[in-house]
């Protein structure tokens, strides 16, 4: 009995300590896609920050899965996302910052992942 609480213990302690090290990967990785995003759309969009962009993902991960799934968000252009956005905001209840985070982020992903 001792011992399988002993084994149990070890099981436990390797899964989170891996588990950690995942999360920890994971969120460098995301902050430097956002930087690549930020480096990405400067051009287009001098005044974009990375809280912008992780505000876009947010909306984009939020509001728009919670009714449609997750979306390939390369595949929008930016003028069919203000027009989808006009008429999707009041719906979604997503303010014009957000509208705006959201087209930024998604111009951002298309501008990193075309080629």
């Amino acid at each position: 009995m001792k011992t399988s609480k002993i084994i149990l213990g070890i099981v436990a302690i390797t899964i989170f300590a891996c588990s950690t090290k995942k999360n920890a990967t994971s969120s460098s990785t995301k902050t430097d896609s956002y930087d690549t995003q930020l480096t990405a759309i400067k051009g287009r969009y001098a005044d974009v920050t990375v809280e912008e962009l992780k505000l876009g993902h947010s909306v984009s991960t939020g509001a728009c899965t919670n009714c449609h799934g997750q979306k390939d968000v390369k595949g929008y252009t930016e003028e069919s996302l203000f027009k989808i956005l006009d008429n999707m905001a009041k719906k979604a209840e997503i303010s014009d910052k957000e509208k705006q985070a959201l087209v930024r982020y998604c111009v951002a992903v298309r501008a990193t992942n075309t080629k």
